[in-house]
Protein backbone atom coordinates (compact mmCIF):
# COMPACT_ATOMS: atom_id res chain seq x y z
CA UNK A 1 0.00 0.00 0.00
CA UNK A 2 1.13 3.30 -0.60
CA UNK A 3 -0.51 6.73 0.18
CA UNK A 4 -0.30 10.72 -0.11
CA UNK A 5 -1.74 13.58 1.72
CA UNK A 6 -3.89 15.76 -1.10
CA UNK A 7 -3.54 19.29 0.09
CA UNK A 8 -6.11 21.18 -2.01
CA UNK A 9 -5.16 24.50 -1.18
CA UNK A 10 -6.19 27.50 -3.19
CA UNK A 11 -6.22 25.82 -6.38
CA UNK A 12 -3.07 23.68 -5.74
CA UNK A 13 -3.65 19.88 -6.09
CA UNK A 14 -6.69 19.85 -6.97
CA UNK A 15 -8.37 16.37 -6.74
CA UNK A 16 -10.94 16.85 -10.34
CA UNK A 17 -6.97 16.74 -11.90
CA UNK A 18 -6.32 13.27 -10.33
CA UNK A 19 -10.07 12.10 -11.27
CA UNK A 20 -9.82 13.15 -15.08
CA UNK A 21 -6.37 11.16 -15.00
CA UNK A 22 -7.36 8.11 -13.52
CA UNK A 23 -10.26 8.05 -16.73
CA UNK A 24 -8.09 8.43 -19.22
CA UNK A 25 -7.45 5.06 -21.59
CA UNK A 26 -3.82 5.19 -20.38
CA UNK A 27 -4.56 4.07 -16.62
CA UNK A 28 -6.64 1.41 -17.68
CA UNK A 29 -9.55 1.25 -14.57
CA UNK A 30 -12.60 -0.75 -15.45
CA UNK A 31 -14.60 0.93 -12.83
CA UNK A 32 -15.02 4.15 -11.19
CA UNK A 33 -17.05 4.14 -7.82
CA UNK A 34 -18.28 7.17 -5.48
CA UNK A 35 -20.23 7.42 -2.14
CA UNK A 36 -21.16 11.26 -1.75
CA UNK A 37 -22.67 13.61 0.35
CA UNK A 38 -23.20 16.57 -2.20
CA UNK A 39 -23.10 16.32 -5.95
CA UNK A 40 -23.61 19.40 -8.06
CA UNK A 41 -23.95 19.89 -11.97
CA UNK A 42 -21.32 22.34 -12.06
CA UNK A 43 -18.79 19.41 -10.19
CA UNK A 44 -19.91 16.63 -12.87
CA UNK A 45 -19.43 19.24 -15.49
CA UNK A 46 -15.69 19.44 -15.10
CA UNK A 47 -14.82 15.94 -15.47
CA UNK A 48 -17.55 15.86 -18.27
CA UNK A 49 -15.84 14.81 -21.58
CA UNK A 50 -12.91 12.35 -19.49
CA UNK A 51 -16.34 10.80 -18.04
CA UNK A 52 -17.83 10.54 -21.18
CA UNK A 53 -15.08 8.89 -23.13
CA UNK A 54 -14.63 6.52 -20.21
CA UNK A 55 -18.27 5.76 -20.60
CA UNK A 56 -17.98 5.06 -24.46
CA UNK A 57 -15.42 2.58 -23.84
CA UNK A 58 -17.51 0.47 -22.11
CA UNK A 59 -16.42 0.93 -18.52
CA UNK A 60 -18.44 1.07 -15.65
CA UNK A 61 -19.97 3.63 -13.94
CA UNK A 62 -21.26 2.88 -9.79
CA UNK A 63 -22.11 6.31 -7.73
CA UNK A 64 -24.67 6.62 -4.41
CA UNK A 65 -25.33 10.11 -3.71
CA UNK A 66 -27.07 11.61 -0.57
CA UNK A 67 -29.62 14.22 -1.50
CA UNK A 68 -27.13 16.81 0.50
CA UNK A 69 -29.39 18.00 2.68
CA UNK A 70 -31.56 19.52 0.08
CA UNK A 71 -28.45 21.39 -1.63
CA UNK A 72 -28.60 19.19 -4.85
CA UNK A 73 -31.11 20.55 -7.26
CA UNK A 74 -33.53 19.62 -9.98
CA UNK A 75 -30.82 20.76 -12.35
CA UNK A 76 -28.28 17.94 -11.03
CA UNK A 77 -31.16 14.98 -11.23
CA UNK A 78 -32.30 15.72 -14.94
CA UNK A 79 -28.78 15.77 -15.61
CA UNK A 80 -28.06 12.48 -13.85
CA UNK A 81 -31.33 10.68 -15.28
CA UNK A 82 -30.13 12.13 -18.75
CA UNK A 83 -26.45 10.10 -18.21
CA UNK A 84 -28.60 7.17 -17.16
CA UNK A 85 -30.75 6.96 -20.12
CA UNK A 86 -27.28 7.79 -22.50
CA UNK A 87 -25.33 4.87 -20.53
CA UNK A 88 -28.04 2.64 -18.89
CA UNK A 89 -25.88 -0.64 -19.41
CA UNK A 90 -22.34 1.44 -18.63
CA UNK A 91 -23.57 3.60 -15.42
CA UNK A 92 -25.57 2.89 -12.38
CA UNK A 93 -26.85 6.31 -9.84
CA UNK A 94 -28.22 5.64 -6.72
CA UNK A 95 -29.74 8.28 -4.40
CA UNK A 96 -30.25 7.44 -0.84
CA UNK A 97 -33.42 9.05 0.77
CA UNK A 98 -35.47 8.90 3.82
CA UNK A 99 -32.63 9.61 6.59
CA UNK A 100 -34.14 12.43 7.69
CA UNK A 101 -31.86 14.95 9.95
CA UNK A 102 -29.32 12.22 9.39
CA UNK A 103 -26.95 13.46 6.50
CA UNK A 104 -25.23 10.77 4.01
CA UNK A 105 -21.89 12.53 4.59
CA UNK A 106 -19.09 10.04 3.11
CA UNK A 107 -17.01 11.47 -0.03
CA UNK A 108 -14.77 8.48 -1.47
CA UNK A 109 -13.95 8.52 -5.22
CA UNK A 110 -12.91 4.89 -5.91
CA UNK A 111 -11.10 3.60 -9.26
CA UNK A 112 -10.71 -0.02 -9.97
CA UNK A 113 -9.31 -2.96 -12.23
CA UNK A 114 -8.29 -6.68 -11.75
CA UNK A 115 -4.94 -5.33 -10.73
CA UNK A 116 -4.78 -2.23 -8.62
CA UNK A 117 -7.33 0.07 -6.67
CA UNK A 118 -7.03 4.24 -6.08
CA UNK A 119 -9.28 5.34 -3.32
CA UNK A 120 -9.96 9.22 -2.40
CA UNK A 121 -11.19 9.52 0.92
CA UNK A 122 -11.64 12.96 2.38
CA UNK A 123 -13.92 16.08 2.61
CA UNK A 124 -13.95 16.84 -1.27
CA UNK A 125 -18.16 16.59 -2.47
CA UNK A 126 -18.49 15.97 -5.99
CA UNK A 127 -18.93 19.88 -6.45
CA UNK A 128 -16.78 22.47 -8.42
CA UNK A 129 -16.24 23.65 -4.93
CA UNK A 130 -14.80 20.20 -3.61
CA UNK A 131 -13.28 19.16 -6.79
CA UNK A 132 -11.31 22.48 -7.36
CA UNK A 133 -11.86 25.68 -5.72
CA UNK A 134 -12.33 25.12 -2.24
CA UNK A 135 -10.40 24.30 0.36
CA UNK A 136 -10.04 20.47 1.01
CA UNK A 137 -7.93 17.97 2.35
CA UNK A 138 -7.67 13.92 1.38
CA UNK A 139 -6.39 10.70 1.28
CA UNK A 140 -4.82 8.86 -1.74
CA UNK A 141 -4.83 5.19 -1.59
CA UNK A 142 -2.84 2.95 -3.87
CA UNK A 143 -3.81 -0.36 -3.59
CA UNK A 144 -2.36 -3.85 -5.22
CA UNK A 145 -4.87 -7.22 -5.75
CA UNK A 146 -1.03 -9.21 -5.49
CA UNK A 147 -0.66 -8.34 -2.22
CA UNK A 148 -2.27 -9.96 0.80
CA UNK A 149 -2.15 -6.72 3.08
CA UNK A 150 -3.73 -4.61 0.24
CA UNK A 151 -6.44 -7.33 0.11
CA UNK A 152 -7.46 -7.17 3.26
CA UNK A 153 -7.82 -3.51 3.00
CA UNK A 154 -9.99 -3.74 -0.29
CA UNK A 155 -11.93 -6.05 1.80
CA UNK A 156 -12.83 -3.42 4.02
CA UNK A 157 -13.65 -0.73 1.59
CA UNK A 158 -16.18 -3.59 -0.15
CA UNK A 159 -17.29 -4.01 3.14
CA UNK A 160 -17.83 -0.13 3.41
CA UNK A 161 -19.29 -0.42 -0.19
CA UNK A 162 -21.84 -2.49 0.62
CA UNK A 163 -23.40 -0.60 3.37
CA UNK A 164 -24.30 1.94 1.42
CA UNK A 165 -24.88 0.37 -1.93
CA UNK A 166 -27.33 -2.60 -0.41
CA UNK A 167 -28.00 -0.82 2.11
CA UNK A 168 -27.42 -1.95 5.32
CA UNK A 169 -29.87 -1.62 8.29
CA UNK A 170 -31.68 0.43 9.31
CA UNK A 171 -32.11 1.42 5.91
CA UNK A 172 -34.06 -0.89 3.56
CA UNK A 173 -34.44 -0.92 0.09
CA UNK A 174 -36.81 1.25 -0.25
CA UNK A 175 -34.26 4.05 1.04
CA UNK A 176 -31.96 3.51 -1.35
CA UNK A 177 -33.69 4.82 -5.21
CA UNK A 178 -32.00 4.27 -8.88
CA UNK A 179 -31.98 7.79 -10.39
CA UNK A 180 -34.41 6.75 -13.38
CA UNK A 181 -36.87 6.34 -10.68
CA UNK A 182 -36.72 9.01 -8.13
CA UNK A 183 -39.60 11.98 -8.52
CA UNK A 184 -37.39 15.12 -9.41
CA UNK A 185 -40.64 16.98 -10.32
CA UNK A 186 -41.26 18.65 -6.47
CA UNK A 187 -37.10 19.01 -6.20
CA UNK A 188 -35.90 22.58 -5.90
CA UNK A 189 -34.33 24.16 -8.66
CA UNK A 190 -30.97 25.94 -8.54
CA UNK A 191 -32.23 29.50 -8.64
CA UNK A 192 -34.03 28.49 -5.14
CA UNK A 193 -30.89 26.60 -3.01
CA UNK A 194 -28.90 29.30 -4.26
CA UNK A 195 -31.45 31.95 -2.44
CA UNK A 196 -31.72 30.06 0.21
CA UNK A 197 -27.61 29.51 0.40
CA UNK A 198 -26.67 33.13 0.05
CA UNK A 199 -29.39 34.47 2.52
CA UNK A 200 -27.13 32.67 5.54
CA UNK A 201 -24.06 33.60 4.28
CA UNK A 202 -24.85 37.27 3.68
CA UNK A 203 -26.17 36.78 7.40
CA UNK A 204 -23.15 35.51 8.47
CA UNK A 205 -20.72 38.09 7.09
CA UNK A 206 -19.72 39.95 9.91
CA UNK A 207 -16.06 39.74 8.50
CA UNK A 208 -16.27 41.00 4.94
CA UNK A 209 -13.59 43.31 5.38
CA UNK A 210 -10.95 40.33 5.54
CA UNK A 211 -12.76 39.22 2.32
CA UNK A 212 -10.55 36.93 -0.19
CA UNK A 213 -12.70 35.67 -3.02
CA UNK A 214 -11.12 37.78 -5.47
CA UNK A 215 -7.71 36.82 -4.58
CA UNK A 216 -8.62 33.25 -3.85
CA UNK A 217 -10.12 32.87 -7.53
CA UNK A 218 -7.58 34.74 -9.27
CA UNK A 219 -5.14 32.00 -7.84
CA UNK A 220 -7.08 29.43 -9.07
CA UNK A 221 -7.66 30.55 -12.19
CA UNK A 222 -3.75 30.89 -12.87
CA UNK A 223 -2.95 27.89 -11.30
CA UNK A 224 -5.52 25.72 -13.23
CA UNK A 225 -6.17 28.00 -16.60
CA UNK A 226 -7.71 25.04 -18.40
CA UNK A 227 -10.09 23.47 -15.74
CA UNK A 228 -11.35 26.56 -14.79
CA UNK A 229 -12.70 27.18 -18.13
CA UNK A 230 -15.07 24.73 -17.65
CA UNK A 231 -16.80 26.14 -14.23
CA UNK A 232 -20.72 26.30 -15.43
CA UNK A 233 -20.53 30.67 -15.24
CA UNK A 234 -24.13 31.44 -13.08
CA UNK A 235 -27.21 33.54 -14.08
CA UNK A 236 -27.45 36.35 -13.08
CA UNK A 237 -29.17 36.46 -9.71
CA UNK A 238 -32.47 38.69 -9.83
CA UNK A 239 -32.82 42.05 -7.98
CA UNK A 240 -34.85 42.36 -4.85
CA UNK A 241 -37.15 44.33 -6.84
CA UNK A 242 -37.74 41.24 -9.06
CA UNK A 243 -38.14 38.77 -6.40
CA UNK A 244 -40.60 35.67 -7.53
CA UNK A 245 -42.73 34.62 -4.86
CA UNK A 246 -42.59 31.03 -3.56
CA UNK A 247 -45.85 29.29 -4.98
CA UNK A 248 -45.34 26.14 -3.44
CA UNK A 249 -45.64 25.32 0.43
CA UNK A 250 -46.03 21.72 1.70
CA UNK A 251 -46.35 21.69 5.49
CA UNK A 252 -47.35 18.99 8.17
CA UNK A 253 -50.35 19.43 10.24
CA UNK A 254 -49.88 18.26 13.84
CA UNK A 255 -51.99 18.34 16.91
CA UNK A 256 -53.45 21.57 16.86
CA UNK A 257 -54.95 22.84 19.64
CA UNK A 258 -58.32 23.68 17.65
CA UNK A 259 -59.36 20.38 15.90
CA UNK A 260 -60.09 22.39 12.56
CA UNK A 261 -57.17 25.16 12.76
CA UNK A 262 -53.54 25.04 11.65
CA UNK A 263 -50.82 26.67 12.91
CA UNK A 264 -48.80 28.75 10.62
CA UNK A 265 -44.84 29.45 10.89
CA UNK A 266 -44.26 33.18 11.03
CA UNK A 267 -41.55 33.20 7.84
CA UNK A 268 -44.45 30.85 6.09
CA UNK A 269 -47.10 33.73 6.78
CA UNK A 270 -44.70 36.53 5.72
CA UNK A 271 -42.81 34.86 2.35
CA UNK A 272 -45.76 32.55 1.34
CA UNK A 273 -48.76 34.08 2.42
CA UNK A 274 -47.45 37.88 2.17
CA UNK A 275 -48.90 38.70 5.64
CA UNK A 276 -46.83 41.03 7.82
CA UNK A 277 -47.13 40.69 11.71
CA UNK A 278 -49.37 41.47 13.66
CA UNK A 279 -52.37 41.67 10.98
CA UNK A 280 -55.02 39.82 9.92
CA UNK A 281 -55.85 38.84 5.93
CA UNK A 282 -58.83 37.79 3.82
CA UNK A 283 -57.50 35.36 1.07
CA UNK A 284 -59.27 33.03 -1.70
CA UNK A 285 -58.64 29.68 -0.78
CA UNK A 286 -59.54 26.36 -2.89
CA UNK A 287 -60.06 22.76 -1.84
CA UNK A 288 -58.82 20.20 -4.36
CA UNK A 289 -60.07 16.30 -3.26
CA UNK A 290 -58.56 13.50 -5.26
CA UNK A 291 -60.90 14.04 -8.05
CA UNK A 292 -59.56 17.50 -8.33
CA UNK A 293 -62.85 19.09 -7.53
CA UNK A 294 -62.02 22.28 -6.44
CA UNK A 295 -64.64 24.48 -4.06
CA UNK A 296 -64.17 28.40 -2.91
CA UNK A 297 -63.99 28.76 0.86
CA UNK A 298 -63.13 32.32 1.60
CA UNK A 299 -60.73 31.74 4.38
CA UNK A 300 -59.35 34.46 7.22
CA UNK A 301 -55.71 34.31 8.08
CA UNK A 302 -55.00 35.77 11.37
CA UNK A 303 -52.60 36.35 14.18
CA UNK A 304 -53.24 35.87 17.81
CA UNK A 305 -51.42 38.92 19.02
CA UNK A 306 -50.68 37.51 22.84
CA UNK A 307 -49.57 33.94 21.66
CA UNK A 308 -47.70 35.36 18.29
CA UNK A 309 -48.75 32.13 16.66
CA UNK A 310 -50.87 32.67 12.92
CA UNK A 311 -53.48 30.48 12.38
CA UNK A 312 -56.05 29.26 9.26
CA UNK A 313 -59.66 27.38 9.67
CA UNK A 314 -58.99 24.19 7.96
CA UNK A 315 -62.45 22.76 7.89
CA UNK A 316 -61.42 19.37 6.22
CA UNK A 317 -58.91 18.15 9.06
CA UNK A 318 -61.78 18.10 11.56
CA UNK A 319 -61.47 14.08 12.99
CA UNK A 320 -58.37 13.02 10.58
CA UNK A 321 -55.53 11.09 12.30
CA UNK A 322 -51.94 13.16 12.44
CA UNK A 323 -49.91 14.09 11.33
CA UNK A 324 -51.40 15.18 7.80
CA UNK A 325 -49.39 16.97 5.49
CA UNK A 326 -51.15 19.53 3.39
CA UNK A 327 -49.65 21.39 -0.05
CA UNK A 328 -50.63 24.90 -1.08
CA UNK A 329 -50.26 26.40 -4.66
CA UNK A 330 -50.59 29.81 -5.39
CA UNK A 331 -52.51 30.66 -8.56
CA UNK A 332 -50.13 32.12 -11.57
CA UNK A 333 -53.03 34.65 -12.53
CA UNK A 334 -54.32 35.67 -8.93
CA UNK A 335 -51.25 35.75 -6.27
CA UNK A 336 -54.37 36.35 -3.61
CA UNK A 337 -55.96 32.57 -4.32
CA UNK A 338 -54.20 29.28 -2.98
CA UNK A 339 -55.22 25.84 -3.75
CA UNK A 340 -54.95 23.59 -1.05
CA UNK A 341 -54.84 19.31 -0.92
CA UNK A 342 -54.81 17.29 2.08
CA UNK A 343 -52.28 13.95 2.27
CA UNK A 344 -53.87 11.62 4.62
CA UNK A 345 -51.08 9.57 7.17
CA UNK A 346 -50.13 6.53 5.47
CA UNK A 347 -51.22 7.10 1.84
CA UNK A 348 -48.97 6.62 -0.57
CA UNK A 349 -48.97 10.19 -1.46
CA UNK A 350 -48.36 10.95 2.02
CA UNK A 351 -44.92 8.98 2.21
CA UNK A 352 -43.98 10.56 -0.68
CA UNK A 353 -44.16 13.77 1.18
CA UNK A 354 -42.86 12.87 4.29
CA UNK A 355 -39.46 11.56 2.83
CA UNK A 356 -39.14 14.50 0.67
CA UNK A 357 -39.84 16.98 4.27
CA UNK A 358 -37.65 14.67 5.69
CA UNK A 359 -34.81 15.70 3.25
CA UNK A 360 -35.89 19.06 1.93
CA UNK A 361 -38.06 20.45 4.91
CA UNK A 362 -37.31 23.10 7.69
CA UNK A 363 -38.31 23.25 11.33
CA UNK A 364 -37.94 25.26 14.34
CA UNK A 365 -36.56 22.18 16.61
CA UNK A 366 -37.07 18.84 16.71
CA UNK A 367 -40.31 17.02 16.77
CA UNK A 368 -42.30 20.44 15.54
CA UNK A 369 -43.84 20.63 12.16
CA UNK A 370 -41.78 20.97 8.56
CA UNK A 371 -42.50 23.08 6.43
CA UNK A 372 -40.62 24.01 2.72
CA UNK A 373 -41.53 27.15 0.37
CA UNK A 374 -40.33 27.12 -3.10
CA UNK A 375 -40.28 27.54 -6.64
CA UNK A 376 -42.24 25.21 -9.18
Amino acid sequence: MNCRVINQYSGESPIVEIIRSNLLPQEKYKEFRCICAFVSFDGIFLIKEELNSFLERKNNVKWVFGLGGGLTSRETFEYLKSLKEKYSKEIEIKIIVGTGIFLIHPKIYWFKNNRQHVIIIGSSNFTSGGLLTNFETSLEIYLEESSQEDRKIISQFENLWNYYYKPHVPLTKENIKDISELDIDNIPKEETIYKKIYIKKKSENQFSDLNKTKEIFERIRNLNPEITKRIKPRKKRKTKEEKIPYNILIMDITQETRKTQIQIPKDVAKNFFDLQYPQKKRIDVVFEDKEKIKRHLDRKLFSLEKSGTIRMEIPEIKDKQRWLIIRFKRDKENPDRYYYRLYLRGSEEWKQWDTWLDNFGERKRLNTRRYYMFHS
